[in-house]
């Protein structure tokens, strides 16, 4: 996941928030499909955006600039950035507290998924 034009505390940032979202979809299918895995979590740097992929569906997008987490509109571009900022990994949870298993939560939406919770290990 190395990145030559890339600052180490952004990849680092992105790498945790990966890392974070991998354990929130564990504990969804721990508690909600417990004879099913979770996929795995991967993620592709590109030059604007790296793209967080969630088995074979895009997730989130993060601006490779300023850390901004983006609602995925497809498989290969965020939503513009004036609608489509959902969090940011700068954020003390890493901006885990704006997505759910699946998705960003809406804009609009005021409380977190239920399934915000970390495993034990990282709390």
């Amino acid at each position: 996941m190395s990145h030559p034009i890339v600052d180490q505390k952004l990849l680092n940032r992105i790498k945790e928030y990966a890392e974070r979202l991998g354990n929130l979809r564990e504990v969804y299918y721990e508690e909600e499909v417990p004879n099913q895995i979770a996929p795995p979590i991967n993620i592709e740097l590109g030059r604007k955006y790296a793209k967080v992929i969630a088995g074979i569906s895009t997730h989130t997008f993060i601006n490779m600039e300023n850390g901004d987490i983006l609602r995925a509109a497809s498989n290969i571009a965020p939503t513009p950035p004036n609608t489509g900022v959902r969090g940011n990994i700068f954020e003390d949870d890493y901006g885990i507290s704006c997505v759910g298993p699946f998705c960003t939560r809406p804009k609009k939406r005021k409380k977190a998924w239920p399934f915000t919770r970390q495993k034990e290990t990282l709390i």
